[in-house]
């Protein structure tokens, strides 16, 4: 009797999109779907260093940790213009790896966002968060970063607008647009973030 590979085929391919999925959230099994189409390989995005096997979280210092803050979030200050600037991009569809308004992603909205007040963001929410200093919730303020998960893995980040909203671009399927701060995503957050303006890496 024959055996059809069929059944084992789909599992396989399954398998490779979950596995991709679950490593990069921000593009998730449909980024690697599209990858696929593409006729490329699904690569999941380098992870930052560190050793949470153990069940503890690596301490990860900012290198600007100890930066003096020179940032204003009055009406002309540049958290202002960083949100003016994210919100160019309302309506904007998801696209992993995207930074124009045809497709944007997460980080790729924060890296465009500070390029307007001249910070240099790399297009990964990890390395945008180690950019600045952790801030009490309570202190957050339009212009500043919202993520959530860890120091190890941010796999998601937003720019706040005022006390309980912030501009993001979220999933597959959802245009860029305004979420809660206080929203639970990744088991981890929401952590807020104040970027020195004038640093650039």
């Amino acid at each position: 009797m024959a055996v059809s590979l069929w059944p084992l085929s789909l599992a396989v391919v399954g398998g490779v999109l979950l596995w991709s999925g679950i490593q990069d959230p921000d593009g998730g099994p449909v980024g690697a779907v599209r990858t696929l189409l593409a006729g490329q390989t699904p690569v999941p995005r380098a992870r930052p260093s560190g050793d949470a096997k153990d069940g503890k979280t690596p301490d990860v210092k900012s290198p600007y940790a100890d930066k003096p803050l020179s940032y204003s979030s009055g009406p002309s200050g540049a958290g202002a213009r960083v949100v003016a600037a994210a919100q160019t991009y309302l309506g904007a569809p998801y696209r992993w790896g995207g930074t124009t308004k045809a497709g944007i992603d997460c980080s790729g909205l924060v890296k465009v966002a500070y390029a307007a007040v001249g910070v240099s963001m790399a297009h990964d929410a990890t390395s945008q968060t180690r950019k600045g200093k952790i801030i009490p919730r309570a202190s957050a303020a339009p212009g500043d970063l919202v993520a959530w998960g860890s120091p190890v893995r941010y796999p998601h980040i937003a720019i706040v607008v005022d006390s309980t909203r912030c501009i993001g671009a979220w999933t597959t399927g959802t245009p860029c647009g305004y979420g809660l701060i206080d929203q639970r995503m990744y088991n981890g957050g929401p952590t807020i973030f104040r970027v020195p303006v004038g640093v650039s890496v």
